[in-house]
C-alpha cells in the first residue's frame, strides 16, 4: 500500500463554519430585536383583527364565496408586511450603524457580507412570524365569510360565527397570556404576543376541523378513536400567501441594502414607490421601446408575478412549477440586492 493511502484527510476549513455561526447569531439577535418592536406588534394586530372582523361585519357579498375575505387578507399581508420590513431593517441595520454598535460586531472579525446576510435573515424571521399570523387569519376569515350550506336541517347562506368568534378569541387570548407572562415572568410583551398570535390562531384553525360552518360534526375524512376530523379551510390560499411572502423577503433584501445608508422613513418611501412601479413593471418597463426602461426592469420587483390572488379563484390552483420558479427568482433577486448592500457597507466608514 503506498504511503499516500494511509495519510488522513485534511480537516475541513473552519472559516465557513465560523462565518455560518456569525450569520446565525446576528440573525437570531435581529429577529428578537425586531419582534420586540411595538410597531411590528401594532401592524400585526391591525392586520389580523381587520381580516378576522371583516367577514363578520360585512353587509354584502359579491362574486365567489369567500373571495372578498381572501383577497383582503392577502392585501393585508402585503401592505403591512412592507412597513414591517422597512421599520425592522431601519431599526436593526441603520440605527446600529448610526450609533456605532455595528462596529463592535464587524471587528470580531465578521465580514460585511455575513453581517448583512444575518440582518436580512433576522428581518425575514420577523416577517415570517407576521406572515404566519396573517395567513392563518386569512384562512379563518375565508371560512367565516358567507357560504351557501346545505344540510339535513338547514339550506341557505350562513356566516360561520363559530370560526369568526373563535379567531377573535384567539387574538385576545394571545394578548392576555402575553400580558400575564410580562407581569409574572418579566418577558417582553411584544415578543410574547408576536410568538403567541400564530400559535393560538393555528390552534383555532385546527379546532375548525371538528366543527362545520353550521356547528355540526364534520363529514369524516379521518377517524381516530371515534373523533372525526375534516380540514375545513381553503388550503389553496397557502401557495398564494407563500408568493406574497417571497415578494416581501425580496423587499427585505432591498430594505437591508437601503438601510446601510438611509433611515426607516426614506426606506418606507422607496419601497412604496418600488411596490407601485412593480405592478406595471412588465408592461411599462420590460416591453417599453426605450432601452433605458428595459434596463431598469431587472432592478424592479415584478409584483404581478407574486400577486396571484386571481389564480386561486373559482377553485383554481397555482401550479407547483410556477411556484418554484417564482421562489427561485425571489432568492436570486434577494442575493443581488444583498450584494449591493455589501458593496455599500464596504465603502462606508463604520467607525
Amino acid at each position: 500500500m503506498p504511503p499516500s493511502a494511509t495519510r488522513p484527510l485534511p480537516p475541513l476549513p473552519a472559516a465557513p463554519f465560523r462565518a455560518a455561526r456569525h450569520v446565525l447569531r446576528i440573525a437570531g439577535a435581529t429577529a428578537i430585536e425586531g419582534l420586540q418592536q411595538t410597531v411590528v406588534l401594532l401592524l400585526t394586530l391591525a392586520g389580523t383583527l381587520v381580516t378576522c372582523l371583516g367577514p363578520i361585519v360585512a353587509l354584502y357579498t359579491f362574486g365567489e364565496e369567500g373571495r372578498l375575505a381572501r383577497d383582503s387578507g392577502l392585501a393585508l399581508l402585503l401592505v403591512p408586511g412592507l412597513f414591517i420590513v422597512a421599520f425592522t431593517a431601519g431599526a436593526t441595520v441603520h440605527d446600529e450603524l448610526r450609533r456605532g454598535t455595528a462596529a463592535a460586531v464587524l471587528a470580531k472579525p465578521v465580514s460585511r457580507l455575513s453581517f448583512l446576510l444575518g440582518k436580512w435573515l433576522g428581518v425575514t424571521a420577523v416577517l415570517a412570524t407576521f406572515a404566519a399570523a396573517q395567513t392563518l387569519a386569512t384562512l379563518l376569515a375565508e371560512r367565516t365569510a358567507t357560504h351557501f350550506v346545505e344540510t339535513d336541517m338547514f339550506l341557505g347562506s350562513i356566516i360561520d360565527k363559530y370560526t369568526g368568534l373563535g379567531s377573535l378569541a384567539a387574538i385576545a387570548l394571545a394578548l392576555l397570556v402575553a400580558a400575564a407572562l410580562n407581569y409574572f415572568r418579566r418577558m417582553r410583551f411584544a415578543l410574547s404576543a408576536m410568538l403567541l398570535l400564530p400559535l393560538f390562531l393555528a390552534l383555532t384553525a385546527l379546532a375548525c376541523g371538528f366543527v362545520t360552518r353550521s356547528g355540526a360534526a364534520p363529514a369524516p375524512l379521518k377517524a381516530l378513536g371515534g373523533i372525526r376530523f375534516a380540514f375545513g379551510l381553503n388550503g389553496r390560499v397557502l401557495p398564494a400567501a407563500l408568493l406574497v411572502f417571497a415578494l416581501l423577503s425580496l423587499f427585505a433584501a432591498i430594505a437591508s441594502a437601503l438601510s446601510t445608508r438611509l433611515g426607516s422613513a426614506p426606506t418606507v418611501l422607496i419601497l412604496g414607490i418600488l411596490l407601485f412601479l412593480g405592478f406595471f413593471a412588465e408592461s411599462a418597463f420590460a416591453r417599453s421601446p426605450a432601452a433605458v426602461l428595459r434596463l431598469l426592469y431587472p432592478l424592479l420587483p415584478d409584483v404581478q408575478h407574486y400577486w396571484q390572488a386571481d389564480s386561486v379563484a373559482a377553485g383554481r390552483v397555482i401550479p407547483l412549477r410556477y411556484l418554484a420558479r417564482a421562489l427561485l427568482g425571489a432568492a436570486a433577486a434577494s442575493g443581488f440586492w444583498l450584494g449591493v448592500g455589501t458593496l455599500s457597507l464596504r465603502s462606508k466608514d463604520i467607525g
